[in-house]
């Protein structure tokens, strides 16, 4: 693979030469191909071994609350049955859901916030525990959606489960949006248990009409490995759009929730913090938060949900944005620029 990796490297458009994808940068292919070989030396950890997916893995963590005597056999056949009628629907059934948003009293050190349009809390649940992040940062993002009425392809408040998460991302993979990543994951997510990231969530939502945008802080910008350009672009990104009156402590803005992304898991920035001592702080919904601890927090204060700069030290981060809705001619030239997908890169 190496030897015919350097061979493409001088052609102006770079085949992968494992499933013949082109590609116009060199970066993106080299990632690409060390997917592949990814998936074939560790199929199990990218959940692409045949071992099932979220429906899969749920049954068993009721089946083993069976044998522990935490669950009868009648729960287990009625929460079964809930589960398998959910699904049907394509709508999730709320269970890992806290309704709310962070509006709490400021602390005496904080300027200003700014945040994000109401948005729900998703966590992780039984059938996705381990690599569910994406899908539920996913949902947090068309909770928000479902309520702004510019967009309407979600039909209202109903969020789609995990498992139709999974069927919209090859639905989109299916009309032409980002082959590199279908081709990476062999165009298939249903009935696995394969992560999914900032690409694919762009797909879907290109695919119906969403208009966002990819930007990778591909480096630290900061002392210590941390990211205060990242910071600073959320707060440019919020400041952008504020409903309530400007020089307000608390601004509610029309904005969407971010998409951030990181090695080996991903959280939802739904506001952000301007201290009186010229420092930012992100308020961020993380799905492995459970529902209980969360409430407390959008009841009473948000200190579990702030994450400052020194926290912030993973030598990347991805911030998937929504930016509004596109006509179907934009639409189509959308999907034909994601064959070749490249992030805003910042800085």
């Amino acid at each position: 693979v190496q030897a015919n990796l350097s061979g493409a490297m001088n052609d102006s458009c770079r085949l992968c030469p494992l499933c013949g994808l082109s590609f116009s940068d060199w970066d993106i292919l080299q990632q690409h191909v060390q997917l592949h070989l990814d998936l074939e030396n560790g199929p199990r950890q990218y959940g692409l071994d045949g071992s099932g997916g979220f429906v899969r893995q749920e049954v068993m963590q009721m089946e083993q609350e069976v044998a522990r005597g935490t669950m009868t056999p009648s729960e287990f056949h009625s929460h079964r049955s809930h589960l398998l009628e959910s699904l049907a629907e394509g709508i999730d059934d709320g269970a890992t859901r806290t309704d709310g948003g962070p509006y709490y009293r400021h602390p005496t050190g904080v300027r200003a916030s700014w945040i994000a349009a109401e948005t729900s809390h998703y966590r992780a649940g039984p059938g996705d525990v381990g690599w569910g992040c994406g899908y539920r940062n996913l949902q947090m993002l068309l909770s928000c959606l479902a309520r702004l009425q510019q967009f309407d392809f979600l039909g209202g408040l109903q969020v789609p489960s995990l498992p139709r998460l999974q069927e919209l991302v090859e639905e989109a993979w299916t009309k032409g949006f980002d082959p590199m990543g279908a081709s990476s994951l062999g165009g298939r997510l249903r009935n696995t248990r394969a992560w999914i990231g900032s690409t694919e969530i762009y797909a879907l939502l290109c695919a119906q009409g969403v208009r966002c945008r990819v930007v990778d802080f591909h480096v630290p910008s900061g002392p210590a490995g941390t990211h205060p350009r990242l910071l600073q672009w959320v707060l440019n990104h919020f400041c952008s759009s504020t409903v309530s009156p400007t020089g307000r402590v608390l601004n509610q803005t029309c904005r969407p929730p971010l998409y951030l992304q990181h090695q080996g898991h991903s959280r939802t920035i739904v506001g952000v913090e301007e201290w009186r001592n010229g420092g930012l702080c992100l308020l961020v919904f993380d799905p492995s938060q459970n529902c209980r601890t969360l409430q407390r927090v959008l009841d009473l204060n948000v200190q579990p949900l702030r994450r400052f700069a020194g926290s912030l030290k993973h030598k990347q981060y991805q911030i998937l944005a929504v930016e509004g809705v596109m006509t179907r001619e934009e639409t189509e030239a959308c999907r034909i620029a994601s064959h070749v997908f490249t992030a805003q890169r910042v800085p």
